[in-house]
């Protein structure tokens, strides 16, 4: 028995090598701002960001240089939204339906993936939101791209979910990180992370990165609305691919983006396959 294990543990490591080459990694950017109407298509601030460079209304884009998937936040009054960049308007700048209302998640389908076919942006580039707002009273409008290295494939395995918790104080138009708590102990070794949900009960939040320490990106995703709500099925249970790895001396800490600024109650669940 003890060699069988020992047989499935290089197994498994020698799947998430070759998943790893098919795969690739994806992170999460953000643009937000309060803003009242104006009637035409405008750019919005792009989110402060410690992991990719941000000036003004652009995100400059990282080595993770193809668009799998975005997020619009539309509040009920926002009537166009759209990615522009130097290098979309080769073909065309990308339009985002606007499949939920609401300036949070609604629940899990409020994201459009695209993760089989990527689109090209250049590296170091900047990437911009425009909203257009044409009716009465100020909202805040958020944006959100996934950015990957290729095509995001479902990754298979033993998956094992386990809650958590965290207290975070969100900042208007920025990602706010802190310390997560997880409710039980994991046994010692290294762990893939391929899923997560972030909820809270009544709250405002949007989207979540888990962040690892030593690696450079913050795999993420939307936040459901509230407690309860259906997550999208596509980033739970290996959908997305891997996240990330880490070990479980030093579990992941989280990023939250809010549509307020407040302190943040939140539960969470992470999908964990034990590598190593």
């Amino acid at each position: 028995m003890r060699y069988l294990k020992i047989i499935w543990t290089i197994l498994v490591s020698l799947l998430f090598a070759i998943v790893r080459g098919e795969r690739g990694s994806f992170t999460l950017v953000g643009w937000q701002q309060s803003l009242d109407e104006d009637g035409v298509l405008s750019p919005i601030d792009a989110c402060a960001d410690q992991h990719v460079a941000v000036s003004g209304d652009k995100i400059y884009v990282p080595s993770l240089n193809k668009l799998v998937a975005e997020y619009v936040a539309q509040a009920n009054t926002v009537t166009h939204a759209q990615l522009q960049s130097p290098s979309l308007r080769r073909v065309a700048l990308l339009d985002i339906a606007m499949v939920q209302g609401g300036i949070r998640p609604s629940g899990g389908e409020s994201f459009l993936p695209h993760f089989s076919c990527p689109i090209d942006l250049a590296e170091g580039e900047g990437l911009e939101a425009y909203i257009n707002k044409p009716a009465d009273g100020a909202i805040v409008a958020t944006v959100i791209a996934y950015l990957a290295d290729g095509a995001l494939t479902p990754v298979v395995g033993e998956i094992f979910t386990v809650k958590f918790t965290a207290t975070i104080t969100s900042v208007l138009t920025q990602w706010a990180n802190g310390a997560i708590t997880l409710g039980q102990t994991l046994p010692v070794g290294r762990y893939a992370i391929v899923g997560g949900d972030v909820s809270e009960a009544g709250g405002d939040l949007i989207a979540f990165r888990f962040v690892v320490a030593g690696y450079e990106w913050r795999a993420g995703g939307l936040c459901t609305g509230d407690l309860g709500a259906k997550p999208s099925p596509h980033q739970r249970y290996g959908g997305m691919g891997v996240w990330a790895e880490f070990d479980s001396s030093a579990p992941p800490t989280l990023d939250i983006l809010a549509a307020a600024a407040a302190a943040q109650t939140v539960v969470g669940y992470i999908d964990l396959i034990k590598v190593g």
